[in-house]
């Protein structure tokens, strides 16, 4: 048997998986490009991406922000928000 089709156990059945995919508050906003205050505001009212949150902490999942990018999509800047 060779090394690489040996499992690495239960790992393998997540990768590739946008919904197991998690980024922390900092790396969502570096990925939008805007300060962590931004998106806290967002959460406070709602306006925001989904979230995870497990005990204190929060994560936003891959296919969640894919779906967030994708509802503020515009052809037009006079479209309404």
């Amino acid at each position: 048997m060779e090394l690489a089709s040996i499992s690495q156990g239960p790992i393998d059945a997540l990768r590739g998986d946008p919904d197991l995919m998690l980024f922390t508050k900092k790396e969502y906003a570096k990925l939008r490009r805007c300060s962590e205050r931004v998106v806290e505001r967002e959460q406070a009212d709602g306006s925001g991406c989904k979230f995870v949150k497990l005990g204190r902490k929060v994560f936003f999942r891959l296919s969640d922000i894919r779906a967030h990018l994708a509802s503020r999509l515009r052809q037009s800047t006079s479209e309404a928000t």
